[in-house]
């Protein structure tokens, strides 16, 4: 074991700090704007909460100077040292920041991008869930394993500590959470692959800060016996969407089911108006805590301008057929998996689940059967959504306000939607769905499909089709002929009548 990788009251190796930082930690010093005595400290409130997603709601969460009004902010408060505004619930951005930055000096990963990213989530902080820590791993108990993914091994632990909630003016420290349950997602290789582990944390930090629909990222660590890296992440008591499908189905009613596509797609849309696009999108990276549904996994999270690598990673139902093909990853190629997960929550079970499938059928247009006692709208949704030409699907945008309509349709413009979901609603109950033939596990893995195969795909398809359109054209002709011959002979018969 490398006792380097535990070291931790080290000054951090940092190489520059971005002037909008600079400009922010200069400007601490702000003018008194109002005034008060009131400190209330609310540290045993928190304690009967039984998980921090609880302790603060998800529209007092992303306060930010430039989005909200200064009226919206009032309800705040105000910081008792510096007298400015809160920018988000008990948190004052500059005395935070500073804070930060003097803490920085304590701890260290010996990477000095990495800890340039954590100090930088830091010091610009807006509020609770828009920054990353460095946690020790003697932080953690009870490390025990979950599963095995494809570039990725994860735990489930109990961060001793927990998260932060705010500064205690009184005890003039971090008032924490405390014991609290976390996924370790340990990424083989990144020491060595450090470029591609911090594009990922980039990606994450920005989803913590702007979307409730996204897996929260708490921070980073390292495995004491590889030295790989660990993105510490919430922990969702009910797994994954494929796991409480299993699990809930015969409960799982269709306006929770609608509400649950809505979830998923606001979190898509966040991610693609963001400029990225997820890349590996099915039930078994989408998390459920209650009746909160999160997308997790955003290790392949890309933006949507950057190349490819020439690989194929995923679950091979969910992969849309262009990128079968060998195209570039698209915000549509995540609508393509979204029908699929529809296609899941509809049914109970996984696409394709009765079937042989490889790529040339999904390339060719095989979609799974529409499953049964779905209302008519739905499965036009979900069709347009699977649509063989990227263009032709919609957006999250579009979805989300679709589901809205439909989780909200007792109005009467929309009684036939109503009365569409209220029968299938009825079926439902009615009906005594088996699922226990469809029990695997999701797990992405590397495809066995690479770009110079991609061509003979391409080619296998249109040889194919060509032969299928030679095939029509002769059979055509053979009919022509028949029907030619039997014509012949009726006008010979009737020549020898007469």
């Amino acid at each position: 074991m490398n006792s380097g990788f535990l070291e931790e009251n080290v000054k951090p190796r940092i190489s520059a700090i971005s002037p909008h930082s600079q400009l922010l930690l200069s400007t601490l010093s702000l003018p008194c704007i109002f005034s008060t005595n009131e400190q209330v400290d609310r540290r045993n409130r928190y304690k009967s909460y039984q998980t921090y997603q609880e302790i603060i709601p998800w529209d007092e969460r992303e306060v930010d100077d430039e989005l909200y009004p200064q009226s919206q902010k009032l309800s705040l408060g105000w910081c008792m040292e510096c007298r400015k505004l809160f920018s988000g619930k008990k948190w004052c951005r500059p005395c935070n920041a500073a804070r930060f930055y003097e803490q920085s000096s304590e701890w260290t990963s010996w990477r000095p991008g990495l800890d340039n990213l954590i100090i930088q989530t830091q010091i610009t902080a807006n509020n609770v869930h828009s920054f990353f820590e460095w946690i020790p791993f003697s932080n953690f108990d009870h490390v025990t394993y979950l599963a095995k993914g494809g570039y990725s091994v994860v735990y489930k632990a109990i961060w001793k500590q927990g998260p932060i909630i705010y500064w205690d003016t009184n005890i003039k420290n971090w008032e924490r959470f405390g014991s609290h349950e976390v996924v370790l997602k340990v990424i083989r290789g990144s020491q060595k692959n450090l470029n591609e582990f911090i594009n990922e944390l980039s990606a994450h930090h920005k989803f913590n800060t702007i979307v409730g629909h996204v897996l929260r990222c708490f921070g980073i660590s390292r495995w004491e016996d590889t030295g790989d890296f660990i993105v510490v992440t919430s922990y969702a008591k009910d797994g994954n969407l494929r796991q409480y499908i299993r699990k809930n189905f015969v409960n799982f009613s269709w306006i929770e089911r609608l509400i649950t596509l809505k979830d998923i797609a606001e979190g898509l849309e966040i991610i693609h108006n963001s400029g990225y696009v997820h890349r590996d999108l099915h039930t078994g990276n989408i998390l459920r805590h209650g009746s909160w549904t999160m997308i997790s996994d955003l290790g392949l999270t890309w933006r949507q301008d950057s190349t490819t690598t020439g690989k194929l990673y995923g679950v091979l139902p969910y992969i849309a057929p262009e990128i079968l093909s060998g195209d570039q990853y698209s915000s549509a190629s995540d609508i393509y998996s979204f029908a699929m997960i529809m296609y899941e929550v509809a049914s109970g079970k996984i696409p394709y689940y009765n079937e042989d499938i490889n790529p040339i059928k999904i390339i060719q247009g095989s979609r799974p059967e529409l499953p049964p006692a779905t209302p008519f709208i739905y499965t036009e949704l979900m069709k347009s959504c699977w649509d063989s030409d990227p263009k032709e699907r919609p957006n999250a945008g579009y979805l989300v306000n679709l589901f809205d309509d439909w989780i909200h349709c007792k109005r009467k413009q929309l009684i036939v939607t109503y009365n569409s979901f209220q029968n299938a609603e009825i079926e439902r109950k009615n009906s005594n769905i088996d699922i226990e033939e469809n029990t695997i596990d999701l797990i992405s893995q590397l495809i066995s499909i690479k770009w110079p195969i991609e061509a003979s795909i391409k080619y296998t398809c249109c040889n194919k089709l060509d032969e299928i359109e030679k095939l029509q054209h002769f059979t055509l002709k053979v009919v022509i002929f028949i029907v030619t011959i039997n014509i012949m002979v009726v006008i010979f018969r009737s020549v020898e009548r007469l």
